[in-house]
């Protein structure tokens, strides 16, 4: 699947509405190839739980530095963005990975994400390596979506995905 965004500043995406049922473990895995046109790209994974809905993790590849802190920290390559533990946006920009922009973009990645919804975590793996779990709330329902974007500021950003598989269980993932 391709999402090219052709229209200034709004780009398209493609959402999946997933029930987890009472099962304590969800795991999202595809792969990921990203091309930015511009200094500000957001494309990756977003989960929203649904039933509160205040908790949105973002997952992927940014490339962005509007040099404005502590509320617009640079991110470039893979990081994680926690937003919405209040009613206002509460921003958590988490480096995961020591890859350069010239690594994250324009090639195949092979993503996962696994959270453990009663613990509290999600566990991010690029490429085969693991990294750092980040805590998130452990009030999510069973009702998430799972949406991909190419997001960025003016046109020419693109996003492709493949081999996109979701699964949730109660016993822990490999």
């Amino acid at each position: 699947l391709q999402l090219s965004q052709n229209v200034t500043d709004a780009g398209p995406s493609v959402a999946i509405n997933y029930n987890r049922g009472a099962n304590r473990y969800m795991r999202i895995q595809w792969k990921h190839f990203g091309h930015r046109n511009g200094n500000y790209f957001s494309a990756g994974l977003s989960i929203v739980e649904f039933t509160h809905g205040l908790q949105i993790l973002r997952y992927g590849m940014w490339y962005y530095d509007f040099n404005n802190p502590p509320n617009d920290i640079p991110c470039y390559g893979w990081c994680m963005n926690k937003d919405g533990y209040s009613d206002s946006f509460i921003y958590s920009r988490i480096p995961n990975t020591n890859l350069s922009p010239t690594q994250s973009f324009d090639t195949w990645l092979n993503a996962e994400v696994v959270i453990d919804f009663e613990a509290g975590t999600i566990a991010p793996k690029l490429n085969g390596t693991t990294y750092a779990s980040e805590s998130i709330r452990t009030d999510w329902g069973n009702k998430i979506g799972i949406q991909f974007s190419p997001y960025g500021w003016n046109t020419g950003h693109y996003l492709r995905i493949d081999d996109l598989s979701i699964q949730s269980q109660n016993t822990a993932f490999p």
